[in-house]
Order: C-alpha cells, then structure tokens, then sequence
C-alpha cells in the first residue's frame, strides 16, 4: 500500500471523530426539549427564555468552562452558581435568569 493511501486510510477516520467530539464539546447544553417547555411553562417561564437561556450559557458560561451534568445541582445550587459567575461573565440580571430558568427547567425534564 501506498505510504499517502494509508495517511489517507487514518486521517479521514480521525477527522471524523474530531469533528463530532468538537461539536458535541460546545456548549454541552441540551436542546430546548417539549418537556422543557413544559416544566418552564408551569413557573411561568417561556420557550422564548429557554432558548436564550441556552444561547447564552454557551456563549458567555461554556466558553470559559465545561457545563457540569445538569443533575449534579438542584435548583437553588444553579441560582447560586450562576450568581456567583455573573459578574465575571458580564451578565445582566435579566440574562442570569435566564440561564437559570433554562437550567432548572433542564433539570426538571430530566
């Protein structure tokens, strides 16, 4: 076999597992679920607030650090958590709550 057939035989395999890896890697935010919305819509949260929710946990949280499992906090352990990230993340009161309502209704659909 040919030296670059078999580079070519390993490196496609590889990129293709990078590629994937990264992607699940971004955020590590589920998707706003019906079951979501759900748990939300009963504490008076909208899918609107979820979906920014989730927008801006990977853009301002996931992108310094890793999201733990959902599960691993109850809800007063992610408004504590969040709270005390919010400053250094430059969030506005609104957006921490936001970010907070998506993960306790994450959790809640859990």
């Amino acid at each position: 076999m040919k030296p670059l057939s078999l580079l070519k035989l390993l490196f496609v395999p590889i990129l293709v597992l990078g590629l994937e890896g990264c992607e699940a890697m971004k955020s590590g935010a589920p998707p706003v679920s019906p079951e979501m919305v759900r748990a939300a819509t009963a504490s008076g949260e909208s899918m609107e607030t979820l979906v920014e929710g989730r927008r801006l946990l990977a853009a301002r949280c996931t992108g310094c650090h890793a999201l733990e499992p959902i599960s691993n906090y109850t809800p007063a352990e992610w408004r504590t958590n969040v709270r005390s990230m919010a400053d250094r993340s430059g969030l506005t009161g609104a957006e921490e709550q936001q970010i907070v309502s998506y993960l306790v209704a994450a959790r809640e659909s859990m």
